[in-house]
């Protein structure tokens, strides 16, 4: 037996052995924080868009359990400060299976035969007042395993109205998220917005913006950069297919050669799962004084006056600090390419070129402008975390 299988399976036992006891000496919490163990993303090994909710829960002398949800592909830390939830994890992988074969049923109902059984094996003792997830984990069991419960799912990542996770083809929200019981933690009144236009009534209360929960530290401010690079956040990646891939690339040429002979430096940095799904090397060497970067953020921001994308999420991230965005396919010609004047109502630029809005941002009072634009934007979207509304919602 390998020493990884061996790990594996003693994690198990142990996880197992935790959770039994914890049962069987159950004290009642009003919550129950439930997570994957991919998202330990922090220096301590913890989940970041859980540490606030929790530090809040006890500082205001509310009752809960951390369950960490085991990832054995990750490279992630394991959790000190939370309960193993390997062997619920793996009793729920099994009893799905064994339902499945036995019904015929959609997911959602072997979810409810599934929670029924995990119910009687815990005595009933994970059931919760409220229930908070990310990610969707484990969301439809908790909803069934206590029906008078809230389950809330917390944000993780951009909402839009075309996300197949929650709205249909025709951008409706999809049957089985009418249910009361589910609600929705979002980062702010923008998301909001986005999320339950043109539905507001089935929503019915069931969104709550408590702000973003992340916390940072805020190095730059927009209005105090005097950078004059143009950035392209580039896209390539392999969801696209061939045609869009070419038909983007043409899209980033065309910005290209816009700027040729306007005096800004121009830097080109590709998506983290680039993977060379299609070569630019025609650009660079047609276009050349553009250059590649593999630079961070953090370390691109003082050189930055413009980004340029199709609708890349770091649109967001450069509008904290001050860096508005350029659009390149603002009538949607590819999938979503329309997504931040559609969705997120972008301010700025709509009906410019690419050249016109670079003659502007060199002009010292237009600039502060557009960055004072962008950063009260972003600000709609990722709202300062209100831990009084947090307690409000789950108690």
């Amino acid at each position: 037996m390998s020493k990884h299988l061996f790990k594996e399976i003693t994690d198990i036992l142990v996880s197992f052995w935790q959770l039994t006891w914890r049962v069987i000496l159950h004290r009642k919490r009003q919550v129950l924080f439930y997570y994957p163990q991919h998202f330990n993303r922090t220096a301590e090994g913890t989940n970041p868009f859980f540490d606030r909710l929790l530090d809040t829960c006890d500082r205001h002398g509310i009752s809960y359990h951390l369950i960490e949800e085991p990832d054995w592909g990750t490279d992630k830390p394991r959790n000190g400060k939370a309960i193993k939830g390997d062997a619920l994890f793996v009793l729920v992988l099994t009893l799905r299976k064994v339902v499945g074969l036995f019904s015929k049923k959609d997911f959602f109902q072997r979810e409810r035969v599934v929670a029924c059984i995990v119910n009687l094996l815990t005595f009933n003792r994970l059931c919760y007042d409220s229930y908070i997830t990310i990610s969707g984990s484990m969301l439809i069991i908790f909803m069934r395993m206590n029906p008078l419960s809230k389950v809330y799912d917390l944000q993780h990542g951009i909402l839009y109205k075309q996300h197949p996770t929650f709205f249909d083809e025709q951008e409706r929200l999809r049957p089985q998220m009418h249910d009361s019981q589910w609600h929705w933690l979002l980062w702010g009144r923008g998301y909001e917005r986005s999320f339950i236009r043109g539905e507001e009534h089935l929503f019915n209360g069931r969104t709550h913006v408590i702000g973003y929960p992340v916390s940072y530290t805020k190095k730059y401010k927009g209005t105090e950069m005097t950078g004059n690079a143009v950035l392209f956040s580039l896209q390539f990646t392999h969801d696209g297919t061939a045609d869009q891939l070419v038909q983007q690339k043409n899209l980033f040429e065309k910005a290209l050669q816009s700027l040729q002979g306007m005096g800004v430096r121009v830097l080109l940095k590709h998506h983290p799962r680039y993977n060379n799904v299609i070569s630019i090397d025609d650009l660079m060497k047609k276009y050349d004084f553009a250059e590649l970067t593999t630079q961070s953020m953090s370390d691109l921001l003082p050189q930055v006056m413009l980004q340029v994308t199709v609708n890349s999420t770091t649109s967001f991230e450069y509008a904290e600090y001050g860096v508005p965005s350029f659009f390149i396919d603002p009538d949607g010609l590819l999938p979503r390419g329309a997504l931040f004047y559609k969705e997120y109502r972008y301010p700025l630029y709509r009906g410019l070129s690419l050249q016109q809005v670079v003659e502007r941002l060199k002009q010292p009072d237009f600039r502060h402008q557009d960055a004072k634009t962008a950063e009260t934007w972003y600000r709609e979207f990722y709202d300062e975390f209100d831990e009084q509304t947090f307690v409000q919602v789950i108690k």
